[in-house]
């Protein structure tokens, strides 16, 4: 893997960095996961018009966007890192990702979340964090996988139809720079 900002053959599989005309696959793929109701903060999607808003503002120049496409050049999958905006923070990093259900369980997750990483220790990330509903044991399971450690929970967090869920705080810190 070259650059963060490459494109990625890994399989029948394509990860790439999301472009301007990618707009309306990310609003499909986000209005998707978000009408599951189980995985996303939102509830229905974002239009590719707001998509192409949130690329454009200033803050989100550094954010890293990969989305995974398959051999039919379908998207399946995104990972997004946000770094902070704050100059005591632009070490730091949110993470966010989804993958569409056909997809899941199929090692997505992991390649998603390797390459997205990879990509933002190399962009002078030094710590990454993400927040999880705690019914996400599948998602939590890939964090943990992949060096995530649990830093707090929320409790009772969401709430939504009636039921209460928690929510997980994760984060990794860049490897290459961990106090040993």
């Amino acid at each position: 893997m070259s650059t963060p900002w490459g494109c990625f053959m890994m399989g029948e599989m394509t990860i790439k960095r999301a472009e301007p005309d990618d707009e309306v696959s990310m609003a499909q793929m986000l209005d998707v996961v978000a009408r599951e109701e189980k995985y996303i903060g939102l509830l229905v999607g974002p239009t590719p018009d707001e998509v192409r808003a949130y690329w454009e503002q200033p803050t989100s120049q550094n954010n890293i966007v990969l989305i995974a496409f398959d051999d039919d050049d379908q998207a399946i999958g995104w990972v997004n890192i946000d770094p902070g905006n704050l100059e005591i923070f632009r070490h730091v990093a949110g993470l966010g990702m989804g993958i569409l259900p056909a997809h899941r369980g199929k090692g997505l997750g992991t390649r998603l979340m390797n390459v997205a990483m990879d990509a933002a220790w190399d962009l002078g990330i030094e710590r990454i964090e993400l927040r999880v509903y705690a019914s996400n044991i599948r998602a939590i399971k890939l964090y943990e996988k992949v060096g995530f450690v649990l830093e707090g929970v929320e409790r009772q967090a969401r709430f939504l139809h009636g039921n209460w869920d928690d929510i997980t705080n994760m984060a990794i810190l860049n490897p290459d720079h961990m106090d040993k």
